[in-house]
This record gives structure tokens, C-alpha cells and sequence, in this order.
């Protein structure tokens, strides 16, 4: 399996991140964002999807695709409205030929990679990867994040998520779920 760059699809806050660790790793990227990008590092940067499956299925030899796209909250149940991974997806499904990986990045809930793989799978391989920013190892589930804006920039107060195994790991003889947060007053 080879590839001469991944594909980060949503280059917002989520794709930066991924772009940045692209960048500090020196592994190649290309962006896809509908509001046009112009990050210079990045080997190419695309505003239409279909230019950059083209692009990627001409130059790779393997597909791999970073799925960073925004899924906001429903506005009546607060489900997460997971419409453009689905179409994301569907379009990666219709138009790779070759050996593709995706790495979900975007928020969706438990099981969502399952649904997705079970769908799309004879043609993808779909993966979830519910770590970010910190890329602790540690969590097990639901990972989250709370900033506020002070003096005109943002600043990171709370910090937490789900680590089922740490306990044990640390040395217990049985597992202990766990949700555990961290406070940062020091700004």
C-alpha cells in the first residue's frame, strides 16, 4: 500500500489540525474545503470534490482520506447530523476504483463507523478515530473540549472524555469505567 499524499476533506478547524501534524511529520496533503483553501504547504488544494478523487486516483496508488466534515447538532433531538460524512462517503464509494482508506476525524456518535463500514464497505476500508488535538491514547470514547473567548482569543478551560481501560493499565485488577475532566485556570 502505497500513497504520494493522504486527502484532508473539511479543512476547517478539525482538517487544520490534521494538516498541521501532515506538516510537522512531513507526510504530503492535499485539502478539499467548499469554501477555497489556501494553505501553501499543501501539495494541492481543491473547492470540488470530484477534482480532488480524480487527482488522488491518477497520482496514488492508495486512497487515504481524512473525513473532517462539520456534523452539527440537530436542532430538535441534538443528534449529530452526520448528512455530509453520508455524502462525503457516497461520493468516495461511487467514484474511487483503487484501494481507499477513510479515517473518520468528524464528531459522530457510537456505532456510526460500523453503520458506515457495513455500507460502504466492499469498496472502503472505514476507520473512527475519536482522538484529536492532544491525541491522547488513553481515551476509549467520548473526548471533549471546552474553549472561551478572553481578550479577543481563545482559550482552552476544560479538557476530558471517557478512559475505561486507564485504571487497569495503571495497574487495578479490574477494569473501572471512568470520565474524568481537567480545569485550566491558569490564563
Amino acid at each position: 500500500m502505497s500513497y504520494k499524499f493522504v486527502n484532508i476533506l473539511g479543512y476547517g478547524y478539525v482538517g487544520g489540525a490534521i494538516g498541521h501534524l501532515c506538516k510537522s511529520n512531513n507526510v504530503p496533503f492535499c485539502t478539499y474545503d467548499v469554501i477555497e483553501k489556501d494553505e501553501e504547504l499543501a501539495v494541492k488544494n481543491f473547492s470540488n470534490i470530484d477534482t480532488l478523487i480524480n487527482f488522488s486516483e491518477h497520482s496514488n496508488e492508495h486512497n487515504v482520506y481524512f473525513i473532517c466534515v462539520p456534523t452539527p447538532p440537530d436542532s430538535d433531538t441534538g443528534e449529530c447530523d452526520i448528512t455530509i460524512v453520508e455524502s462525503v462517503m457516497k461520493e468516495l464509494y461511487e467514484k474511487s476504483s483503487k484501494s481507499t482508506s477513510i479515517i473518520i476525524k468528524s464528531t459522530v456518535r457510537p456505532g456510526t463507523s460500523r453503520i458506515l463500514s457495513d455500507k460502504y464497505g466492499a469498496k472502503l476500508n472505514v476507520v473512527f478515530s475519536a482522538s484529536f488535538g492532544r491525541q491522547l491514547e488513553y481515551y476509549t470514547g467520548m473526548v471533549f473540549k471546552i474553549d472561551i473567548k478572553s481578550k479577543s482569543k481563545n482559550r482552552n478551560i476544560i479538557n476530558g472524555g471517557r478512559y475505561d481501560k486507564l485504571i487497569s493499565d495503571l495497574g487495578a485488577k479490574n477494569q473501572v469505567p471512568a470520565v474524568g475532566a481537567a480545569l485550566n485556570l491558569n490564563y
